[in-house]
């Protein structure tokens, strides 16, 4: 029998030939060695060079990818962590609850108001959270202010009516408001404001005051003329949403006339004629279509007419004469075809009005040297 060669037993750590199937060139990423163990075998050893070369250069390659993967994961959670409080922070910004009073805070109800007993803060707090929906928390806070005063007194001596609903309270709370903000104690007639009654009946036998209210007992006819009534008009009196007749000239009311005014949706008579007012005619008052009258003449009123009168269209009588106003009247006011009274003499208004001698006005009023109208009646500027 042919005897099978095998590798010397005594040549040991000698590299065999390369591998079939292995690079090109003949080069291998291994190399084979052989050695003999104890019992005379041959065997294989097979190791990548680089281990066998440098093993601790691998052990700190791995550590310092180790390293490099913990410190992105770390800056991943401190990224989203940030992202997750930011979010937190908007959310509680634009939903916290303004309207609840801080009570550490020495502007909070409980802070203005430290002199009151135990018991009248839950009154106090559910007035101030009420009130603080229609005035200012800048107001409320103001111990000089008439919004101050006005939920002072309906704390202090008029606490019953803090069970009312809120539409009724707040109609008193607008009353009372009104009568400190226009110095009501200098008033000629206070006409029972601020008495224990109720609001529908604060007026005299002559109908001044709060003269006519509805079936709900909400307020829509309120007279104060002549009675001296100084400082400007609140703008909570767009709270009345149930007024239809609002009377208050002849008067020392001065400031501006407030845009809330745009609010009294069933107005239909304006008369704040032979006051102090400032500032200009809020193009709100468009908005009150039901209106048949607009009265307010002398007055300091600067600016030019807003083009928003045009949409009331149930006017009948627009006096605007001796106040500032200046520029041109607008064209809408050519659709007004009810306008029966129209006087804006002693102004400083021009231009060609011609395009409203249609409307057949049997009171129109102009001054002649600066507006060309053919058919109006006068009138020379004062």
């Amino acid at each position: 029998m042919e005897e099978v060669k095998t590798i010397d037993d005594q040549t040991h750590g000698t590299e065999r030939p390369t591998l079939p199937g292995k690079h090109e060139h003949g080069k291998s990423d291994h190399t084979i060695k052989t050695y003999s163990d104890s019992s005379g075998s041959s065997r294989y050893l097979d190791e990548p060079n680089d281990r066998q070369k440098n093993p601790n250069r691998q052990n700190q390659r791995r550590q310092n990818i180790r390293r490099r993967n913990i410190c992105l994961q770390v800056s991943l959670c401190c990224i989203i962590l940030a992202a997750v409080i930011s979010v937190a922070l908007v959310l509680v910004y634009y939903f916290r609850d303004d309207s609840i009073p801080n009570p550490n805070s020495e502007n909070s109800p409980q802070a203005l108001f430290s002199h009151f007993p135990p018991e009248a803060l839950s009154r106090l707090v559910r007035a101030y959270d009420m009130v603080s929906t229609v005035s200012d928390e800048s107001a409320l806070n103001d111990t000089k202010s008439p919004q101050y005063r006005a939920l002072k007194w309906i704390v202090e001596e008029d606490s019953s009516f803090i069970s009312e609903a809120k539409e009724v309270f707040i109609q008193r709370y607008v009353l009372a408001l009104l009568f400190y903000a226009t110095k009501g104690e200098n008033w000629i007639e206070k006409m029972g404001f601020l008495s224990a009654e109720h609001e529908c009946q604060w007026h005299d036998n002559n109908n001044y005051g709060v003269f006519a209210c509805d079936s709900d007992s909400r307020v829509v006819g309120l007279r104060l003329s002549s009675n001296n009534l100084t400082g400007p008009i609140p703008p909570e009196i767009g709270q009345l949403t149930r007024l239809k007749r609002l009377f208050l000239w002849g008067n020392n009311i001065g400031g501006p006339i407030p845009t809330q005014i745009g609010e009294l949706r069933h107005l239909t008579n304006l008369q704040l004629y032979e006051n102090n007012l400032v500032g200009v005619i809020p193009p709100e008052i468009g908005r009150l279509i039901s209106l048949l009258e607009v009265d307010l003449h002398s007055n300091s009123i600067r600016g030019e007419i807003p083009a928003e009168l045009g949409n009331l269209h149930n006017l009948n009588k627009f006096d605007l004469d001796t106040n500032r106003l200046s520029g041109v009247v607008p064209t809408t006011l050519g659709s007004l075809k009810h306008l029966d009274v129209f006087d804006i003499h002693n102004n400083n208004i021009s231009g060609d009005m011609d395009y409203m001698c249609f409307l057949g006005i049997s009171w129109f009023f102009v001054d002649k040297s600066e507006v060309k109208c053919s058919c109006c009646s006068c009138c020379q500027r004062l």
